[in-house]
């Protein structure tokens, strides 16, 4: 599966076919329900966050989202960003009302893409993206767990 030029990595279309990530609305919806990631876990990699999201395809870049006039993504970029919206294809956030994305990152076009997140301080001023897992398959570990 392609996004732009960026090929998404395999694991993505294993997770679909093996229906860990969702690929209708109401299984999207049923996340609000029960997690994909067992609580527990998530707080092991994710100390800041209650939740995680995994929107389901058709997946976008952060560039496509902003032309196609989400505010909320235009919010997470400024001139002082070191993320280029292009390479960014955004695959989930962290919950209703959060407004924090995450996805994977291609820092180039030759390397295997990182997970990344946005950053917050405990007083709620967005501090950037970091990187969750350097690679996908990490997360996919949590996922098939």
């Amino acid at each position: 599966m392609k996004v732009g030029k960026y090929e998404l990595p395999k694991e993505i279309d294993s997770l679909i076919e093996s229906g860990i990530w969702p690929l209708t609305d109401d299984q999207e919806f049923a996340q609000h329900e029960k997690m994909l990631i067992e609580k527990s876990m998530l707080s092991r990699v994710v100390i800041d966050e209650a939740k995680i999201y995994f929107y389901k395809p058709p997946f976008l870049n952060a560039k496509k989202r902003i032309e196609y006039g989400d505010d909320i993504v235009l919010s997470k970029f400024d001139s002082n960003e070191n993320i280029d919206p292009e390479k960014l294809i955004i695959l989930g956030d962290f919950g209703a009302g959060s407004d924090s994305f995450w996805g994977v990152y291609y820092k180039d076009e030759l390397s295997a893409p990182i997970v990344i997140k946005e950053k917050w301080n405990e007083n709620g001023k967005r501090l950037g993206w970091v990187e969750l897992f350097s690679n996908f398959s990490e997360l996919c570990e949590l996922l098939e767990k």
